[in-house]
C-alpha cells in the first residue's frame, strides 16, 4: 500500500478524517441496496459504487446532534449468519473528574437504511445484546401527565433503558425526562428534541414520537424514531443512584407507552 493512484474526489463538509464506506441492504428491499460513506463528523453520503466510481446519490445527511459523537467505525468481519453492520463511535472532549479513565466509546448500534418519503436514510438502533443487562421493568400504557405529575417518581437506579412513544400534539405542551440535573425535551411545536443543551429537528412519525434513551455512568444517548436521529453526550450525575422524573411542563401529554428497565453492569455479563 506504498502506491496509491488518484482516482476520485468528492467533498464531505466538514469532515477530512477517520472514513467509513461500505454497502447497506434498503429494509424492505432486498434488491436494493446503497454504499454508505461516513466523515468522522457523523454526517454521511449515500451512492453507488462501481469497484472504482463512488457515486453521490443523495447527502450530505446528518443523523446525529449529540455533544461528544465522533470518528465512528464499523465492524468488517461479522458472520455472514450474523449479518449486521454494528458501529461505535468515540465520544470525545468527556470529562470524568477522579476517574482511572479518560474518554468512552458509544453503546454499538446495528445501522440501517430506510426508505422515507424524502429519500433513503440511515437509522441507528442499540445493538439486541442489551438484552442480556436487563433487570426490572417499569411499564405504563395509555397514560395521561398534567404538568406537575411524575409517573415514574418511584424508580430509582443508576443505569436506564427507556422507550417512550407520545402521541403527536403539534400546539401541546413541551415534555421529556430529567435524571439528576440532565434533561432531554421535546418541544412539539418547535419541532425539536433537545438533550444535554444539543438540539434536533424532529418531525412525528406515524402520529407519534418515539424515544428509545440508555442512561449510563457518564453518558445519555437518544435515539428517535427508530434511530433517524440520535443525540449523543456525555455525562457524569452527582449521585450514583437518582430518581426519574417525566414531566409535562404545561397542559397534559398523552402517552402510548413508557417502558423504563433497570439495566445491570455489563461486567458481570460478560465475566
Amino acid at each position: 500500500m506504498k502506491q496509491w493512484t488518484h482516482t476520485q474526489t468528492f467533498v464531505l463538509p466538514g469532515s477530512d478524517e477517520c472514513p467509513d464506506f461500505f454497502p447497506l441492504p434498503i429494509t424492505g428491499e432486498p434488491d436494493e441496496s446503497r454504499w454508505v460513506f461516513l466523515g468522522a463528523n457523523g454526517l454521511y453520503l449515500l451512492g453507488e459504487f462501481n469497484g472504482q466510481k463512488f457515486t453521490v446519490t443523495e447527502g450530505p445527511l446528518r443523523p446525529e446532534y449529540g455533544a461528544n459523537y465522533y470518528a465512528a467505525q464499523t465492524y468488517s468481519d461479522i458472520p455472514d449468519a450474523d449479518g449486521r453492520r454494528i458501529s461505535i463511535a468515540w465520544m470525545r472532549g468527556g470529562v470524568f473528574p477522579e476517574m482511572p479513565f479518560s474518554q468512552q466509546m458509544s453503546f454499538p448500534c446495528t445501522l440501517t437504511l430506510h426508505r422515507h418519503a424524502e429519500g433513503v436514510r440511515l437509522h441507528r438502533n442499540p445493538v439486541r445484546e442489551i438484552e442480556m443487562l436487563r433487570g426490572a421493568a417499569h411499564q405504563w400504557h395509555n397514560l395521561t401527565v398534567s404538568a406537575g405529575e411524575n409517573p415514574v417518581f418511584s424508580v430509582r437506579g443508576g443505569l436506564f433503558e427507556i422507550k417512550i412513544e407520545v402521541a403527536d400534539k403539534p400546539s401541546g405542551s413541551a415534555w421529556g425526562l430529567r435524571f439528576d440535573g440532565a434533561e432531554v425535551r421535546y418541544d412539539p411545536q418547535s419541532r425539536t428534541l433537545t438533550s444535554l443543551g444539543c438540539s434536533a429537528p424532529l418531525e412525528a412519525e406515524d402520529g407519534k414520537i418515539t424515544l428509545h434513551i440508555l442512561v449510563d455512568r457518564t453518558s445519555i444517548e437518544v435515539f428517535a424514531n427508530k434511530g433517524l436521529v440520535s443525540l449523543s453526550s456525555c455525562f457524569v450525575p452527582a449521585a450514583a443512584e437518582t430518581s426519574l422524573e417525566f414531566f409535562a411542563e404545561t397542559g397534559t401529554v398523552p402517552i402510548v407507552s413508557l417502558d423504563v428497565t433497570e439495566l445491570h453492569s455489563v461486567w458481570p455479563a460478560w465475566e
